[in-house]
Parts: C-alpha cells; structure tokens; sequence
C-alpha cells in the first residue's frame, strides 16, 4: 500500500528531485505549495519544519525530513529501491550522492545568488564566473564518471537510480538560472554521456508526471526553459 508523504516545495526547486523519486517509488503524496515571492518559506511555521527555511522538506508520519540528499537517502533505504543496498555499488552510490548535492548543488546555489556571499557588483560577478569554471570542472568530473559503466547510460549503469534525477535537475538548473546569466545547453560533444542521460532520463514516466505537476514543460534537461509562473516567483 503506497504511503501518504507531504512534500513542502515551489516549481522548479529542489523538491523536484524528490517528487520524481516518489513518482518512480509509486508512492502518494500532498503537495504544499510555497510562494518564494511571499516568502512562504520563511515564515514561523515552515521554520519549524526546516529551521534554515529551505525547500524541500517531506512529511512522513509527522516526521518533517530536510535536505534533498537526506530525503532521497531516506526514502531510497526505506522502499529498497533506486539505490544499491550493499556492497561496492553501495559505497560508489553514497560517494556520488553527497558530491551531487555537497559540490555540484552547493555551487549552483551560489552561483545563483552570489548577493549571498559578497557584497559589491564586480565581485559578484567575479564570482560568478569562478563558480561557472568550477561547475564546468566538476560536470567533466561526472562525465569521466560515467564513461567507467561497461554498460547502460544511467549513473550506476543498467539501473536507473536516484543520482540521475538528482543529476537531471541540476543540469537543468546550471544551464537556466540565473536567468539572464546563463551557462548555455550542456554539449553532446562535449559531454556526450550527461547528453544521452539526460535525453532518456526526459522519456520516463516518472518525470514526465513530476514536471507537470511542477508546470515544467518539455524540454526538461536539454534546451530548458523556466515554469510557467510569474516571473517574480521564478528564482533559481
């Protein structure tokens, strides 16, 4: 019997690689929809959810859950799927979701609101540009990590796992925000692997239902662009 999760988020947030996930796990869940314009997200009674303020966070049992790679660690130990349970694979899936969401999305994030870090125009577009070089560095990393698979196209290989929703979503995001400022397509003949993974991880089921729920049309990892909302609540 599938479970009753809550899940905190807006479109085109990090919840996104969590509702892909409970789409793939067939799983129920009650959106809570959070206006970033409002800034729902700060308000007393999402703190108490998640003290920073930051989406998603996902309700199981009256337990709140927060950050994406803790949630997907979750709930992949809790059904035994789209994660290796044991062994080598194991440890290869662990390494690469914490470098996912520790290097990769912690870089994205500011890159996308350098206002965060520094203070003065030029150095936050210095800044800018050092974290699109870095981000350049570590997608070549996962490209070189791929090309390890003796077969499949997915992260791991043959089986599709959460890495590759967590990676289709942040491929997604380096190449559209900030908007006006953006990185440009991810190269078929620069990255040829990320390319094809993304080209299939946009034919699933899961991610078709999950991007519509979050007003994201096609094309989700290639060419992408913003949800359909105002534009003062799109935010990268």
């Amino acid at each position: 019997m599938p479970e009753n999760y809550t899940l905190y988020g807006s479109p085109d947030s990090a919840n996104l690689v969590i509702r892909i996930l409970l789409k793939e796990l067939d799983q129920r869940m009650k959106t809570i929809w959070l206006n970033r314009a409002k800034q729902e997200h700060q308000s007393t009674a999402f703190r108490a959810l998640n003290p920073q303020g930051l989406m998603p966070v996902l309700v199981d049992d009256g337990q709140p859950i927060f950050e994406t790679a803790a949630i997907a660690l979750y709930l992949t130990d809790k059904h035994g799927a789209l994660a290796p349970q044991s062994g080598t694979e194991r440890t290869r899936f662990l390494q690469w979701l914490f470098y996912l969401s520790n290097t990769l999305h912690a870089d994205l994030r500011a890159k996308f609101n350098c206002g965060n870090y520094i203070d003065g125009e030029a150095e936050q577009s210095a800044l800018h540009s050092g974290i699109s070089r870095r981000i350049q560095r570590h997608l070549v990393l996962i490209e070189a990590e791929l090309a390890r698979n003796e077969s499949g196209s997915w992260f791991l290989g043959e089986c599709v796992s959460v890495l590759d929703f967590y990676l289709g979503a942040l491929c997604r995001w380096w190449q559209l925000y900030p908007l006006g400022n953006t990185a440009g397509p991810i190269s078929q003949d620069v990255l040829p692997r990320i390319h094809r993974l993304l080209h299939e991880l946009a034919d699933r089921p899961s991610v078709v239902a999950a991007c519509t729920e979050e007003r994201i049309n096609a094309p989700y990892f290639l060419a992408p662009s913003p949800p359909d909302l105002p534009a003062d609540q799109i935010v990268g």
